[in-house]
């Protein structure tokens, strides 16, 4: 990984310095899920303020820690009807394997648009870098507000050298005058063989948690994400 940061210093620039937005213990917890970890939630807008014409399209994305962005952004700028919500999954934030970016706010600035973003995982591969998350957000060409990040009461089949767990961002936007709850989830997806008769039960438990707090918006709901 040195290499690797020292070659995107040299080519790309120097890696931007990011912030802990997560607590962190000083030691790996020997039982991941009796660690309560909180996260800073992130917002940012990088809009042009150009209302958006036509029917709303939404677009999904499991970004896979978020390598080929670059790409997700020369594939939209070809689309005629471009997307006017993103949801998206597994977005990185401050990781070498992608630079040390916030995936999500590069690709806000790019695509100009608003963004939302909680952090689910911080991801304990060395201690030297204490910063690195993944997570989940909400891209949109509509200003977004009452956003918050709900980490599942429901958890299983725990991935090594990460504290946290799985949760799902709420956002609320005005389309064409209606009130609209936008929900990017990432729901259990299990580790192993081994783990998918759990997997399932807590699936639909971690759903079960998005409709009841779904319940409490009294508009339109749009709910995506790596179910």
């Amino acid at each position: 990984m040195e290499l690797y940061s020292w070659l995107w210093e040299f080519f790309i620039g120097v890696a931007p310095v990011l912030t802990q937005i997560c607590n962190r213990p000083d030691t790996m917890p020997t039982d991941p899920y009796s660690y309560d970890m909180t996260c800073q939630m992130l917002t940012g807008s990088f809009s042009d303020n150009i209302t958006p014409s036509g029917n709303p399209l939404f677009m999904q994305y499991n970004m896979e820690d978020g390598t080929h962005w670059k790409e997700i952004v020369t594939e939209i700028g070809k689309m005629d009807n471009k997307p006017t919500i993103i949801f998206v999954d597994e977005a990185d934030r401050g990781c070498e394997g992608t630079g040390n970016l916030f995936i999500l706010e590069e690709l806000a600035k790019a695509l100009k648009m608003n963004f939302v973003y909680g952090a689910e995982f911080l991801e304990w591969k060395d201690e030297d870098n204490n910063v690195c998350t993944t997570g989940n957000g909400i891209l949109s060409k509509y200003p977004l507000k009452n956003a918050q990040v709900m980490q599942f009461e429901h958890q299983c089949c725990w991935f090594s050298h990460r504290l946290g767990g799985r949760n799902a961002v709420f956002a609320e936007a005005t389309i064409d005058g209606v009130d609209v709850q936008l929900t990017a989830a990432h729901l259990e997806s299990g580790t192993a063989l081994k783990d998918q008769l759990e997997c399932i039960a807590v699936k639909t438990m971690q759903a079960t948690e998005i409709t009841r707090l779904g319940q409490k918006f009294k508009g339109t709901h749009f709910v995506s994400g790596d179910f």
